[in-house]
């Protein structure tokens, strides 16, 4: 992202992107030998006592003379991403920036092979770091279809590289764009990172992986970068752009493609009004606004969404105004409502990849 020999000088680099002097100039330090080793141990002991925090740490470790302070404990556990499980606070109470996704297996019977696949992911300690192991299971047999260790990831890095800089299609019809937030092990420590993640749907009506970006957080400045990115590959027009709700993203896509249309994701605008509801009564809401986006047009569309501030406005009124504040991003659908609605409303990042 900074480039240290482009003739723009480092600080307006840093001005243009929109991060910190410390962020820009930092270089992170490899771990010890010794630390790698106590890290090693301290993992074990989790498994072990996964209750054990690191006063508990502290003195199990000095049972096997490892002289270590408690504070350095500590800081090894936040690297690694280790706490102590206990019952605390607020437990059973979800965080209310959590998204619920639709359980699709819910009610379903599964009694036969290749009907579900479940991925999972997990690392294994080392005698010099950690290697990720991802297996493919089938729910039916449990048999494992396939797996992978990340140690395979140095011998296709200029696959990679390659693969990540190639020319694309000139028009895509649709365009994905949404980011996930999955938990990355770096030198030692456990990271949150986001992922970018575009799909793009070319002319034959196939889903084409056009690229994955890592970032630290979510930010319209790096979605403009990619989407900038996108053009300089040779994407030169979209139709319809799919997205999240997060302020200003349609407008840095407009600011590279102004003729696209920027529909809004309706999994992504349900799951968003649901977090104002209580649990008792979300089912409810989810069903009235079910017949706001399941209209045959804009106008049925309206007057169900009318309906509904009528019946909800009451105790709800947020989500009435959210809705009317985003009707123009989350109408177009209904112009390719007979053929292809289901288009625009992916369940999740992942599930675009299928």
């Amino acid at each position: 992202m900074i480039d240290r020999i482009h003739e723009l000088p480092v600080s307006k680099q840093i001005k243009l992107v929109g991060i910190s002097r410390s962020s820009a100039y930092y270089e992170a330090q490899p771990v010890g030998e010794a630390d790698l080793k106590l890290m090693r141990r301290i993992d074990e002991l989790h498994l072990e006592f996964p209750f054990a925090g690191a006063r508990i740490l502290v003195r199990l470790l000095r049972r096997e003379d490892i002289r270590v302070e408690r504070r350095h404990v500590g800081t090894l556990m936040r690297r690694m991403g280790i706490t102590a499980l206990y019952c605390k606070p607020n437990t059973s109470r979800r965080h209310p920036k959590h998204k619920i996704w639709p359980y699709l297996l819910r009610n379903m019977t599964i009694d036969r092979a290749n009907q579900v696949w479940a991925l999972d992911t997990t690392y294994i300690p080392m005698a010099h770091g950690f290697v990720y192991l991802t297996a493919v299971l089938d729910w039916a047999s449990h048999k494992v279809l396939s797996y992978r260790v990340s140690s395979v990831t140095d011998a296709v890095s200029e696959d990679v590289k390659v693969w990540q800089a190639r020319p694309l299609d000139v028009l895509y019809p649709i365009l994905y764009l949404d980011c996930i937030h999955v938990k990355v092990r770096d030198t030692g420590a456990v990271r949150n990172k986001a992922v970018y993640l575009a799909i793009g749907v070319n002319m034959g009506g196939h889903k084409e992986v056009l690229g994955l970006w890592i970032a630290q957080t979510e930010g319209t400045k790096f979605w403009l970068q990619v989407v900038t990115e996108l053009k300089n590959r040779g994407v030169q027009d979209i139709f319809i752009a799919c997205v999240d709700g997060l302020k200003g993203f349609p407008d840095a896509i407009e600011a590279v493609y102004p003729k696209a249309a920027v529909q809004l994701c309706i999994v992504h605008m349900v799951c968003n009004s649901l977090n104002f509801v209580p649990w008792k009564v979300r089912k409810e809401v989810a069903t009235d606004l079910k017949r706001v986006y399941s209209g045959a047009t804009v106008d049925e569309a309206e007057l169900m969404l009318t309906e509904f501030e009528a019946k909800w406005a009451k105790d709800y009124q947020s989500i009435g105004l959210s809705w009317r504040r985003n009707w123009t991003r989350i109408t177009p659908f209904f112009d390719y409502r007979q053929k292809s609605a289901r288009l625009f409303t992916p369940p999740t990042p992942l599930n675009l990849l299928i």
